[in-house]
């Protein structure tokens, strides 16, 4: 991508296309700015579209999906921005009219991938599985409820610290990606948990809450919102 800004922005754009237009039966050589920059749009093209295959490519490495997520997502976010700013995207569309769509389709597609990552826990926080009979406080809670519930925090604890210590290893670099994924975590999760936590805090199921209930909804908030630190 720096090459092709670099290229571009030096104002060689014009004597590339004229090259490229030479050694390309679809052009006329030296047929006037407007066919050199028809060569050129369509010569970047060929190379955005093979960058995009060699990440794709790269991205297979990852076991992980949310690594693999977030590596498309920084990778495509970097080479959408880096052809508005440079004035290269008016160009490219000469050739490929939707490549801003694309782009913004292949964005949309890795978010969804990557809000897989939340898929386990989301289950913990929305499973409807009813407690034998309607408890109210301070109603005394069978046995088999207790440990129904004890298992929920212990399990939605558990989860949720492992997603906190594999994604705060996370970087995203750009901080208008990085805010908005915070943002959409943040409504994903913390409305659900706090939902959770009211309907289970009140029931007398433990002697020993702080054992089970180690996050408020604030708490989750706040973890959620240090995710994708570059100095971390």
């Amino acid at each position: 991508m720096f090459f092709l800004e670099h290229l571009w922005e030096m104002d060689y754009g014009n004597i590339a296309g004229n090259i490229v237009a030479a050694q390309d039966p679809n052009y006329k050589a030296a047929g006037g700015d407007g066919e050199n920059k028809k060569a050129l749009a369509a010569y970047f093209t060929r190379i955005l579209s093979t960058l995009g295959l060699n990440l794709e490519n790269k991205a297979e490495i990852y076991n992980d999906t949310c690594l693999k997520a977030i590596f498309m997502l920084n990778n495509y976010n970097y080479m959408l921005k880096s052809l508005q700013r440079s004035g290269l995207l008016d160009l490219v569309k000469l050739h490929n009219p939707e490549i801003a769509n694309h782009y913004g389709t292949q964005t949309r597609q890795w978010r969804k991938q990557y809000s897989q990552s939340w898929a386990h826990l989301l289950h913990i926080l929305q499973d409807t599985r009813a407690l034998s009979i309607p408890y109210k406080p301070p109603d005394k809670v069978k046995d088999k409820d207790r440990q129904l519930i004890k298992d929920k925090f212990a399990t939605f604890n558990k989860e949720f610290e492992e997603i906190s210590r594999s994604q705060k290893r996370l970087a995203i670099p750009d901080q208008e990606l990085r805010d908005s994924l915070r943002a959409e975590n943040v409504e994903l999760i913390v409305s659900k948990y706090d939902v959770f936590l009211k309907k289970y805090s009140q029931l007398q199921f433990t002697k020993n809450l702080e054992k089970y209930i180690k996050y408020t909804a604030n708490n989750v908030r706040e973890q959620l919102n240090s995710f994708f630190d570059t100095t971390a």
